[in-house]
C-alpha cells in the first residue's frame, strides 16, 4: 500500500456525505482505504444505477436479519442513502476487511470459503420480491441460452481458425482443440436442457434466490483470526446459487489441475451446509462442462484483433466487432490457451467422475 495521500477535492466532497471523521486516505488498487475515528473503511467508485444499489442494500439487510455477518456491509450516508453520487458516478463506503485472499491451490481454504458461500446462499434464499422489482440484475433462467450462444461463437471461431493461413499460434492452438471443444459444448447443452432450470425460474413466486455473482478468490478474505468473509456486493444477482458454485469450482479447477478429490472436498463442504437438489446438481454439471475458459480467451483475442464476432452455427449474420482492448497482451492469451488446452482431458475425467458421484 502506498503512503497516505492528500484527499482530492472529489474524494473530500464525497466522504463528507458520511458521518465519519477522516484522518487519511490511501489509494489501494481501484478503491481507497479511509482511516477515520470510527474505523477503517473502503471507499469505492462504481458505475451502478440507483435501483441496482438499492437492490444491493436490500439484500445485505435481508441476510443480516437472517444472521449472516461474514460480509463487508455497505454503510448508509448521513442522509440514509446507499451511495453518494457525483458526476454520474456512485461512491459506496463499506467496512474495510483486513486479510488476504484465498488460494485456489489450497483445497482446505477453498472448502472453508465454500462453506461461507453456502451460508450466504442459505441466508439469501427467500429474498422477497417486490411488485416494483424489475430485476435488471437477474440471470435467473438465462444460462441455457447464454451458454448456447457462447458455444456457438466458440465452435465457429475454432472452425474459422482452422481455415486461416499464417503463423498465428493462437489460431493453431484453438483449431487443435476443436474436437474436444465440440464434445464439451455438446455435453454442456445436453445436460442443461435436461435440467428443470427454466421451470424453476418461471416458478419464482414471491421470493427469489440470490447469488454473490463474483465468488473469486479475491472476494473471500481470510482474516488474522482465521475467519473468512465475503466482500464486494457489486455483482449480486437473482439466480440459482449453483451458478456461484460453478464459478468457484471452475476457477479452482484450472489451478488444481482438475483434481477430483480437491473439487469434491469443496463440494462436500458446501453441501454440508446447503445441499443441492437435483435441478441445481444438473445445472451445475451442465455449466461445468461448458468450455468457458476457451470462450473467454476467444472473446479477448477478438477484442485485441478487432475481429467481428463469428456467426452462429446456423450461419447467421455476425454481430458487431468486439471492442478493441490492449490488455492482456496477445502472447499472454496464447499462453493461457495452451494451458487450457492441456487441461481439457483432465477436466473431462474429473467431470465424468463427479457426475457419477453426484448422481449416484
Amino acid at each position: 500500500m502506498s503512503s497516505p495521500q492528500p484527499v482530492t477535492p472529489v474524494v473530500d466532497q464525497v466522504l463528507r456525505r458520511w458521518p465519519v471523521t477522516v484522518h487519511a486516505v490511501h489509494p489501494y488498487a481501484s478503491v481507497y482505504q479511509v482511516t477515520a475515528d470510527e474505523g477503517l473503511f473502503c471507499l469505492k467508485p462504481v458505475r451502478k444505477s440507483q435501483s441496482r444499489l438499492y437492490f444491493m442494500r436490500r439484500v445485505q439487510e435481508h441476510i443480516r436479519a437472517k444472521g449472516f455477518s461474514q460480509i463487508g456491509y455497505l454503510l448508509p450516508t448521513a442522509q440514509g442513502d446507499v451511495a453518494a453520487w457525483r458526476d454520474d458516478l456512485a461512491w459506496t463506503l463499506s467496512e474495510w476487511v483486513t486479510g488476504r485472499e484465498l488460494s485456489y491451490r489450497d483445497a482446505a481454504e477453498v472448502a472453508r470459503g465454500a462453506a461461507v458461500l453456502a451460508q450466504f446462499h442459505r441466508a439469501a434464499a427467500d429474498f422477497p420480491v417486490r411488485a416494483t422489482d424489475r430485476f435488471a440484475s437477474s440471470n435467473l433462467g438465462k444460462w441455457p441460452a447464454k451458454v448456447a450462444a457462447r458455444c456457438g461463437e466458440l465452435l465457429t471461431a475454432a472452425r474459422l481458425a482452422g481455415r486461416r493461413d499464417g503463423p498465428d499460434g493462437f489460431d493453431r492452438l484453438l483449431a487443435g482443440q476443436a474436437t474436444l471443444l465440440v464434445e464439451h459444448a455438446r455435453r454442456s447443452l445436453l445436460t442443461l436442457n435436461e435440467s428443470s432450470y427454466g421451470q424453476r425460474a418461471r416458478a419464482r413466486g414471491t421470493t427469489t434466490p440470490v447469488c454473490h455473482g463474483d465468488p473469486a478468490a479475491h472476494n473471500f478474505i481470510l482474516g488474522p483470526d482465521g475467519g473468512i468473509r465475503l466482500i464486494d456486493l457489486n455483482s449480486l444477482r437473482a439466480d440459482l446459487p449453483c451458478v456461484d458454485l460453478w464459478k468457484l469450482l471452475h476457477r479452482m479447477g484450472f489451478s488444481c489441475g482438475w483434481d477430483r478429490r480437491a473439487i469434491w472436498r469443496v463440494l462436500e463442504a458446501y453441501q454440508a451446509i446447503r445441499p443441492l437438489d437435483l435441478t441445481e446438481t444438473t445445472v451445475l454439471l451442465g455449466l461445468l462442462w461448458f468450455p468457458e475458459k476457451q470462450w473467454r480467451l476467444v472473446y479477448n483475442a477478438g477484442r485485441h484483433l478487432g475481429r467481428r464476432r463469428p456467426p452462429d452455427e446456423a450461419g447467421g449474420t455476425p454481430a458487431a466487432a468486439w471492442p478493441v482492448t490492449t490488455t492482456p497482451p496477445p502472447e499472454t492469451l496464447q499462453d493461457e490457451l495452451e494451458l487450457a488446452a492441456g487441461a481439457l482431458a483432465a477436466k473431462e475425467r474429473c467431470l465424468r467422475q463427479l457426475e457419477d458421484q453426484l448422481t449416484s
